[in-house]
């Protein structure tokens, strides 16, 4: 909402008059010159003090809400929600009309949002060059069939570089374009690599190159590479990263921190304006280890 017709004219009202707020769990509303505001102290973080000494693990429902006339007490000093308990319930009941409509429920009571379904999808679409997708709402690959679509332009001159990947020198997958060939590797905690490769050479022109994943079992699988239509590799990979892939994130069109890829340094960029599109479809039910993606979710920071 614009402010800019308040710049020439002091007196000018707000067009803005009702504003919904939420941040790790605290709560907010602004409505017509009042403000109720509740303050939500997370679970789990030592040393971090809440300014009313409330419980860490208090129900949202039974905090205390807090009222002020923003438009006399801008600085929020003079908290009337004993004097206007009314205007606070209808404030509080507004608050939860517009959270729900916005999207902002369920609330969480933690310092993040972990495996947040509302990032899931069946379908990624995603252009070269942007930056790292953190790994709690890139595509959950892990212990499933998935299919990855690259729609390139392959000149004379060839093309090179990595298409899409996730993790680290750590563990972590990537699909890439090498000696004019595609490429698919599946580094396992660095402890196992597991490489398919295409048996001919990318041919000159516009082409969509797919990589097919296809589980086998738990966590293990067959992939079969394509240019267009036509299968051009396939390999096994008999084992895959079971829980996460690392703080680095998924990245488009080329490599991030330390390379997936064994002997292939970061950024490993793909040939510019070769590239329009990567595509990413998960397929079937995904596996979570609910231990495991807790024990990631408390050491990740």
């Amino acid at each position: 909402m614009s402010f800019a017709h308040t710049l020439g004219d002091a007196k000018a009202q707000s067009k803005h008059v009702t504003q919904c707020y939420e941040m790790l769990g605290s709560r907010a509303l602004y409505h017509d010159g009042w403000k109720a505001v509740v303050f939500h102290q997370l679970p789990g973080l030592p040393g971090v003090p809440s300014y009313d000494g409330s419980d860490p693990n208090i129900s949202f429902d039974v905090e205390q809400w807090e009222l002020y006339h923003v438009e006399k007490d801008i600085a929020e000093t003079n908290d009337l929600a004993r004097e206007h308990a009314e205007k606070l319930q209808e404030m509080i009941a507004l608050w939860w009309d517009l959270a729900d409509k916005q999207q902002i429920l369920p609330l969480n009571n933690q310092p993040g949002r972990f495996g947040d379904k509302r990032y899931r999808q069946e379908r990624y679409e995603y252009r070269p060059g942007i930056g790292a997708i953190p790994p709690l709402v890139a595509p959950n690959l892990r212990n499933r069939s998935f299919e990855i679509l690259a729609e390139v332009t392959v000149p004379a001159t060839g093309v090179e570089g990595a298409i899409i990947a996730q993790g680290s020198g750590a563990g972590g997958y990537a699909v890439y374009v090498k000696d004019k060939r595609l490429h698919y590797v599946h580094n396992f905690l660095d402890l196992y690599y597991f490489s398919v490769s295409a048996e001919v050479d990318l041919p000159v022109g516009v082409h969509t190159l797919r990589v097919e994943f296809n589980s086998t079992g738990r966590f293990k699988g067959e992939v079969n590479l394509y240019y267009d239509d036509l299968p051009v590799g396939s390999g096994a990979i008999p084992a895959t990263v079971p829980v996460f892939f690392g703080v680095f994130g998924l990245t488009v069109g080329y490599l991030r921190g330390s390379s997936v890829i064994r002997g292939v340094a970061s950024p490993f960029t793909f040939t510019e304006s070769a590239l329009q599109r990567v595509i990413v479809v998960p397929a079937g039910r995904s596996w979570r280890d609910p231990q495991g993606d807790e024990r990631v979710a408390s050491a990740t920071q």
